[in-house]
């Protein structure tokens, strides 16, 4: 059964647009999807009829997709470009759970050069990876903190981009010589 499906809309640059805010009698596994002509910001908020909405943050280059168990749901996208972004979400109800392409959170970041910026863990991150320059990389550090702020793991000096585990860490500390971005990979299936 298809549930509600937003028609398409045109986000302005800058701006913010609720796309779908939804609830249906009983709890199921539901496919949100999220398709857009131009990268944008999708703040994804679910619950069953028992939980908590736990929001999750998603950038969507064109095509997004999770799997939850949830009987509301609401779909806000933000559009950071210049230009406006024509875009679309919808939910379908599932028979079962079905694992989805792991969606992914983009920060950018321009932090002055060199320091020492810490960064709140997304919820739902499992991985994070550092983009930056090849000379940047080399000398970049990426430290991994528990919740007291004690470093539980550190990668430096590495080649290529990587997806680091971040297990149980809290915090994510990056040293770095030039700009960068982080780019979690969040498990919402």
């Amino acid at each position: 059964m298809i549930t509600p499906t937003s028609r398409p809309r045109s986000v302005p640059a800058l701006e913010e647009l609720t796309l779908l805010d939804d609830r249906t009698d009983c709890e199921r596994w539901r496919l949100i999807t999220i398709t857009t002509d131009a990268p944008v910001s999708a703040r994804l908020t679910w619950t069953g009829a028992t939980g908590v909405a736990e929001p999750a943050d998603v950038s969507v280059a064109r095509l997004a997709m999770a799997s939850v168990w949830a009987s509301t749901w609401r779909v806000v996208i933000t559009n950071p470009g210049p230009k406006p972004a024509r875009v679309r979400a919808s939910v379908a109800d599932l028979t079962y759970q079905r694992a989805v392409t792991p969606t992914l959170e983009q920060q950018f970041v321009a932090a002055p050069s060199p320091s020492a910026v810490t960064h709140t863990i997304p919820r739902w991150a499992t991985d994070v990876r550092l983009d930056t320059t090849d000379e940047a990389m080399l000398g970049a550090l990426v430290e991994l903190l528990d919740s007291n702020g004690v470093v539980r793991a550190g990668v430096t000096q590495v080649r290529k981009a990587d997806w680091i585990p971040l297990g149980l860490a809290d915090a994510v500390r990056v040293t770095s010589a030039g700009q960068y971005r982080l780019v979690w990979r969040l498990s919402l299936s």
